[in-house]
């Protein structure tokens, strides 16, 4: 009836086996890069010219259909943003008991780390040996690296199971790919700089620390909306002297 689109079989995640989100891409994972995009936006970027009943829909709405991708990096990011967010904005004596939480709050992503291992099907390893494959391949040329779409010289520093008919040889992390395809002065400069910059001009830092989060955990590096962002983060750094933002009913009469 073309109500419902599904690519993957079912998963095991917190203990159930569900079939996965997947939108309208071919895997989870990228709808999950995706809603985890708009929750960071929504939450850290977006101005508050919305009533809260709207804001407090769209952030229910996110979160609801990013758990149903069933991705631990989303969850996880969903989890610490949320972290974030309130003790960004609750008054001091709630921030001490947040404070005071921020233990139950690690333990509680430690678990969901260790559950992910056990359950995840070797995922976890990929992902680890992925890093390092990554790092061994930037090694060979630390400044350039090994060409945009040369993937075989991180290949080459996998696991030989991964290389094997069947096997997961796919990259998985957009940090570590950055470095051995594209170098690290282009790394620096697309997803470093403007983060450490935007960090710097606006004193808030929950923002760039979960992008970088994401694009250690999902290969997301070449992606147009990654460096869309990055260039954002330089265009608030240089551009942006914190002046009130003009109102739109100005804009508009200006341009007529």
């Amino acid at each position: 009836m073309g109500l419902f689109f599904n690519t993957q079989n079912t998963v095991s995640f917190l203990g159930l086996k569900l079939l996965r989100n997947s939108g309208i891409f071919t895997e989870a994972p990228m709808h999950s890069f995706v809603l985890t995009l708009a929750f960071l936006i929504v939450l850290f970027i977006e101005k508050p010219t919305k009533i809260k009943k709207t804001i407090f829909f769209e952030i229910l709405i996110l979160t609801i259909t990013l758990v149903t991708t069933t991705s631990t990096t989303g969850l996880f990011i969903c989890i610490l943003a949320f972290y974030f967010y309130f003790y960004h904005y609750l008054p001091h004596y709630l921030r001490l008991i947040l404070g005071l939480l921020s233990p139950v709050v690690i333990i509680a992503l430690i678990n969901l780390l260790i559950y992910k291992y056990q359950t995840g099907y070797g995922s976890f390893s990929v992902r680890l040996d992925d890093m390092k494959a990554g790092y061994d391949a930037w090694i060979n040329h630390p400044f350039l690296g090994n060409g945009w779409t040369n993937e075989r010289a991180i290949q080459q520093y996998m696991l030989g199971s991964r290389l094997l008919f069947d096997g997961n040889s796919g990259l998985s992390s957009g940090f570590f790919a950055s470095l051995a395809l594209t170098g690290g002065i282009q790394t620096i400069i697309l997803f470093v700089l403007p983060y450490v910059l935007y960090s710097f001009k606006r004193k808030k830092y929950a923002f760039p620390i979960l992008l970088f989060v994401l694009l250690i955990n999902a290969i997301v590096n070449s992606t147009f909306i990654m460096i869309t962002i990055s260039m954002y983060m330089y265009a608030s750094f240089f551009f942006d002297n914190g002046a009130n933002t003009i109102p739109i009913e100005m804009n508009k009469h200006q341009l007529i």
